[in-house]
């Protein structure tokens, strides 16, 4: 992991990406879930409960994605359930310490202070109506407009070339299942950020 995070430093350093934690335990998920031995399986699900519950867990849950899905996809394999739970073995103790514990502490914090969800909901429902308030939505022309421009900044300020060198390489290498499934990462990522109204 070591040997992989310091080239992904000096590339934050030339970078326009905001997220270098969200950066790092993702490719580092990636390298754990490409091993496919089940210790490293159980280890990608540790690191990606870790980027669960950094400041958003909507990146991980983007970038997870096909990855997860693609686990699902071998379930009928030999090994594929396997593989599957021990990468969901990974998730759960972190997931539900930091992220079903932070919105207990959230609701127990807001019925002090007043104010937020109403506090007499059980927690499915307090959840569900924590993720139902203006986080999402269809986008209008400033969501439009602010992520062009950040696809612009990205292309233009970023580290020279990297987009269209990643859209090329993509497109060479596009038999590969693991540039297929970092690419739809990417994809699924951009698309679902014109859903958040934040700039």
């Amino acid at each position: 992991l070591l040997a992989l995070a310091s080239p992904v430093f000096v590339i934050m350093g030339i970078s326009y990406y905001s997220m270098p934690a969200h950066m790092l335990l993702n490719l580092c998920f990636v390298a754990l879930l490409l091993d496919g031995k089940p210790s490293r399986l159980f280890l990608a699900g540790v690191l990606g409960s870790f980027s669960l519950t950094l400041h958003n867990p909507l990146p991980h849950t983007l970038f997870a994605l096909p990855w997860l899905l693609g686990l699902v996809w071998q379930v009928g394999r030999a090994d594929g359930l396997r593989n599957l739970l021990a990468v969901i073995a990974g998730y759960l103790p972190l997931s539900i310490v930091l992220g079903i514990g932070w919105v207990l502490l959230r609701k127990e914090v807001s019925a002090h202070i007043g104010g937020g969800a109403p506090l007499d909901l059980p927690l499915p429902d307090y959840i569900i109506h924590l993720l139902s308030g203006s986080h999402f939505g269809l986008p209008d022309i400033d969501v439009i407009i602010n992520r062009v421009l950040g696809m612009a900044k990205l292309v233009l300020w970023g580290a020279p070339g990297l987009v269209a060198f990643a859209i090329l390489g993509a497109w060479k290498s596009w038999g590969d299942g693991t540039v297929r499934k970092l690419s739809y990462s990417a994809l699924l990522t951009l698309i679902m950020y014109f859903f958040v109204p934040f700039d």
